[in-house]
């Protein structure tokens, strides 16, 4: 997808810097070969450096995993899994009303272990709380087949209280159900005026903790689900990384510096039991963990 390993890198490095010192060797004097010399050593001290820094894990509460290609594997159905001793890695789709007709049988038989329906949205103009049609009868459908559930909401809240309804609407929506999956608050651009257009970082990151503050309170689980650009400019994410952390990226591996939970890896995804495109999501966590 365009990024280069760590590795490149310092290949690509090492080969300007040797190409600097042979053109010093040829045009200047000992004394100026000798100061290239110390520049070059220094050079490949500081990319060693940064390449053992970049392959460090990332973690949240317990749960992370490397970003390094070669452990990005897909399974006999097609699904990202990440290959490491001592990680294991669950698959989902994520859909809303869109998504009709879905077989939840055989998602389940397909080797899907979880699916996350959207609860509903509130309007980015009016403000009004709108369900999803079909979450009462997916929960249903998914709950028989077998599947763990998760759910989101996408949020247009402008203040703490907004986001603590929005939290409860969730959760009076998916009462009477195992949630073994978080129920995140879904943030993400409009493309038009929104009403949340004036917030603050600050502002944003105190709806996040509200949001999933009222969920863990009412024993839930509690999650944020975002793209790069909001965790790192949008919101303060040392202040939420505490809860779970759903990433959107699209590419062929996790190459993000962020701790996260769950990735969000294609929009495009062909799944038996869907009749078009689903999100797929792959969600890693320690082997001596529950994944719920």
């Amino acid at each position: 997808m365009g990024v280069k390993t760590a590795s490149e890198k310092l290949i690509n490095i090492l080969k300007n810097a040797a190409g600097k010192l042979k053109k010093r060797f040829v045009e200047k004097t000992a004394g100026s070969v000798l100061i290239s010399c110390i520049f070059l050593l220094a050079v490949v001290l500081i990319v060693i450096l940064l390449c053992s820094t970049g392959a460090q894990k990332s973690h949240v509460e317990g749960s992370g995993y490397l970003t390094e290609p070669g452990y990005w594997k897909e399974n006999e159905n097609g699904f990202m899994y990440y290959d490491e001793e001592g990680y294991i890695s669950t698959f989902g789709i994520d859909v809303s009303e869109w998504v009709e007709d879905i077989d939840f049988k055989a998602l389940k038989d397909s080797g899907v272990d979880f699916v996350i329906f959207r609860a509903g949205y509130r309007g980015y103009e009016t403000g009004k709380f709108v369900l999803d049609n079909k979450l009462a009868q997916y929960l249903r459908q998914a709950s028989r087949a077998g599947l763990m559930m998760g759910a989101y909401f996408v949020s247009q809240a402008v203040s703490v209280e907004e986001a603590v309804e929005e939290a409860r609407f969730v959760m009076d929506h998916v009462k009477g159900y195992n949630m073994e999956m978080p129920l995140y608050i879904d943030l993400e651009d409009v493309y038009d005026e929104a009403r949340t257009d004036q917030l603050t970082v600050k502002e944003r990151t105190k709806i996040v903790q509200a949001f999933c503050s009222a969920v863990e309170d009412e024993g839930y689980r509690a999650g944020v689900y975002a793209n790069e650009l909001w965790f790192t400019t949008k919101l303060k994410f040392d202040k939420i990384k505490q809860f779970d952390i759903w990433l959107a990226r699209y590419s062929d591996i996790l190459d993000t510096g962020l701790p996260v939970n769950m990735w969000q890896y294609s929009e495009e995804g062909v799944v038996a039991g869907t009749p078009m495109w689903v999100d797929l999501n792959t969600r890693i966590s320690l082997a001596e963990q529950d994944v719920e």
